[in-house]
């Protein structure tokens, strides 16, 4: 079941834009949406402390209380894996949009020749990137972690460890595959960059780069490799000015 979130401050859009994703699922046996309608921005950000992420957010940008840049700025922040298109009466917000990683935008009105072939789009995609979560073989079975939570994978004496937000650890049995074929779903992430042989990290728990060192929200410090020093940092700052983040950059 694919989850989707309209938000539209234009109640008639609203609803419109609710009746095609219906007539879509209607003519597509594959495709079963659940779908919900917020009438603001202020009102989707609240549903988030209590409701899992949708798959995809459809969000008008023109909006009285928060422009849909932002909020879709703030999703993907909370989680990447989301897809977001963007509607709105204008050509003008495009390049904004696409710069807060839109996967599409889409000029009202909205209709069935402009929508569909987006929504078939978006249903391969949420369909080939399925990596909400990573499956790590233990000891004692396949364990299912959130990939949005994983801090940091190590790679050490031939096993994974994943350290998660919560701090739990989980040991891999030990692999005879390498590092960069076991992570290879999560490196699909926007998230996770690779700072060094042995580390995969994901920059939303990073508080700063100083020196050759990442520093977690747990201040444990993840190296990063001398020779790809220059591309780590900056696949790093792009990150985070994506995200609208003002953080603390050693020797910028």
């Amino acid at each position: 079941m694919i989850r989707i979130a309209i938000c539209d401050d234009n109640r008639n859009d609203a609803q419109d834009t609710k009746s095609l994703l219906m007539s879509f699922m209607e003519e597509n046996a594959a495709a079963a949406f659940q779908v919900k309608v917020f009438s603001s921005a202020a009102q989707l950000l609240a549903s988030m402390s209590s409701e899992p992420p949708y798959h995809l957010y459809l969000l008008d940008i023109l909006m009285p209380d928060r422009n849909g840049i932002d909020l879709g700025r703030e999703i993907h922040n909370y989680n990447p894996s989301s897809l977001v298109i963007y509607l709105s009466s204008s050509p003008d917000f495009a390049m904004d949009a696409f710069h807060v990683f839109a996967f599409q935008y889409i000029v009202k009105p909205v209709t069935k020749a402009n929508l569909f072939p987006i929504l078939s789009e978006a249903l391969l995609h949420l369909k080939d990137t399925d990596t909400s979560f990573f499956l790590l073989k233990t000891k004692t079975g396949i364990m299912r972690l959130e990939c949005s939570k994983i801090m940091y994978v190590e790679y050490l004496n031939h096993m994974i460890v994943v350290n998660m937000e919560n701090e739990s650890i989980y040991n891999s049995i030990t692999m005879r595959n390498n590092f960069d074929e076991i992570v290879k779903p999560l490196t699909k992430l926007p998230f996770f960059i690779k700072p060094h042989k042995a580390f995969l990290l994901n920059m939303n728990y990073v508080i700063c780069l100083q020196g050759r060192d990442f520093t977690l929200k747990n201040s444990t410090l993840i190296p990063i490799s001398r020779n790809n020093y220059a591309a780590i940092k900056k696949l790093y700052i792009d990150f985070m000015l994506n995200k609208g983040y003002e953080g603390k950059y050693d020797d910028l």
